[in-house]
């Protein structure tokens, strides 16, 4: 009796070290399971961090960017376009007197500048306290580059080129298109 008690054990548990070894290696190729000629969710998310960055001074500009178009995909002369961003302080209380976008001034609605507190931060745009619109001057496309200065009382003048954000979810499919692996959509 022992002798069959000791035979089974050396077989239960190469069983056992066999099962431990392959299960990640099947979990692994359940959970990644390909994925070709599907739309996924996160192509449909705008990126999280689209903006441009800038320091002057003890001020720093975060995450600067134009909203993103919603008609037609683009901006026409004359359209006007929110700015959104963040700017944080390191130092003293500065303030945002001005914004020129491409050479013409923007607007600081309902204000005629932003205080931005000693040590804390001020979110101008979409979910902020305060809101800036500027004139497009030409017709533009998101992903272009568009000059823009911000002008401090103290720290003085922060010039950097911000872009046209793209929104993904406006961006059209075609119900007919369709992909195989043989054309290179996935394997």
């Amino acid at each position: 009796m022992s002798l069959t008690a000791t035979s089974r054990r050396p077989a239960r548990s190469t069983r056992l070290t066999a099962a431990a070894i392959a299960t990640p290696f099947v979990l692994g190729a359940v959970l990644t399971g390909c994925s070709a000629g599907q739309v996924t969710q996160t192509a449909e998310k705008r990126p999280s961090v689209e903006g441009e960055q800038g320091e002057v001074g003890d001020l720093k500009v975060l995450n600067a960017h134009f909203v993103a178009p919603t008609d037609e995909g683009k901006y026409q002369a004359g359209d006007t376009v929110e700015i959104e961003f963040v700017v944080t302080s390191d130092g003293p209380t500065d303030e945002l007197t001005s914004i020129d976008v491409d050479g013409a001034p923007a607007t600081i609605v309902g204000a005629s500048s932003i205080e931005i507190p000693a040590g804390d931060h001020v979110i101008v745009g979409e979910n902020g306290d305060v809101t800036v619109e500027a004139t497009m001057t030409d017709e533009v496309y998101p992903s272009a580059l568009i000059p823009v200065t911000f002008t401090f009382a103290e720290a003085g003048e922060l010039e950097i080129e911000l872009p046209i954000a793209a929104s993904l979810d406006e961006i059209p499919r075609d119900p007919d298109q369709t992909y195989s692996p043989e054309e290179g959509g996935g394997h």
